[in-house]
């Protein structure tokens, strides 16, 4: 086996392109073998060896004809299959997601915010020739959940703070109320809303992607939308985040406190447009103002 051979085997077992640190390690341990002359016993390491990543990639075009349902089963099954492989690797690159070819994370991101836009994944496809496995960390989606509010909800007296944001894309836009959860990160809001405003477009290519809340399983796709939030003499300030679209929001457990829901806002905006934000718990209402 040549050196480059060899290298190329360890990048396929840890399912990644080796650095340049990397290559000298390997070459570093070849040389410390070869010097040593004699037999060194690696039957001990087997099992703590890395696994394989488990499974195959389809095609763009056999992906975007998959009913909904086989969608999700896709991420879902090699998402179980390969639990081990992902924890270590989302640890490893400090990701909150991962696309993975032929058992090699070919991208990733620290937040969500750095997913592929819709023409970029198809782009991506169409480079690799294989629809890629899309795995996004639990913890990206993690909402800490806090029942104090101001949109009223299920229990008596209870109230979900608001705050008024404007959601742009495609072609449309949509004002809505968005109950205010500083517990959650990401945006939470409803595919089927946003389509029927213009506001995204759905393709047969977009990833339907498995989660769960509140012990309750739930389907989601990742688009980028403009969002505008303006303040109280008027000032507006907006940014471009990638939300959380929930499919088949009206059954989703988004809506199970609060049955009138439009979206979840987490603080992952209100970091970005650095607001002040009041909270009046006496008339249940929302200040909000933009400090220069």
């Amino acid at each position: 086996m040549t050196k480059q051979e060899l290298i190329e085997k360890v990048a396929a077992r840890i399912g990644q392109s080796l650095d340049p640190l990397a290559i000298e390690a390997v070459e570093a341990t070849l040389a410390v073998i070869t010097e040593q002359g004699e037999p060194i016993e690696l039957h001990d390491l087997a099992d703590q060896a890395p696994r394989k990543f488990e499974g195959e990639n389809a095609t763009l075009e056999t992906y975007s004809a998959l009913p909904d349902d086989d969608k999700r089963k896709y991420v879902e099954e090699a998402q179980q299959n390969n639990a081990d492989w992902l924890e270590r690797k989302f640890d490893e690159l400090k990701a909150a997601w991962v696309m993975v070819v032929d058992g090699i994370v070919i991208a990733h991101g620290e937040s969500l915010d750095s997913f592929p836009m819709q023409q970029e994944l198809i782009a991506l496809c169409q480079q690799t020739g294989k629809y890629p496995f899309i795995f996004v960390h639990p913890r990206t989606l993690a909402i800490e959940e806090d029942s104090t509010a101001w949109h009223s909800t299920k229990f008596p007296d209870d109230w979900y703070p608001a705050i008024k944001a404007t959601l742009s894309g495609n072609s449309g836009s949509l004002t809505m109320d968005a109950d205010l959860d500083t517990g959650a990160r990401e945006l939470f809001t409803d595919v089927a809303l946003l389509t029927s405003a213009g506001v995204i477009q759905v393709l047969p290519s977009d990833p339907r992607l498995p989660s769960s809340h509140l012990g309750r399983g739930f389907d989601f796709t990742p688009y980028s939308l403009w969002i505008d939030i303006t303040d109280e003499v008027g000032t507006s300030r907006r940014v471009m985040k990638t939300a959380v679209c929930v499919h088949d929001w009206i059954r989703s457990p988004f809506v199970q406190i609060n049955p009138s829901r439009q979206a979840l806002l987490g603080r992952g905006v209100l970091l970005d447009l650095k607001p002040e934000v009041r909270l009046r718990f006496q008339d249940q209402s929302t200040e909000l103002h933009y400090v220069a």
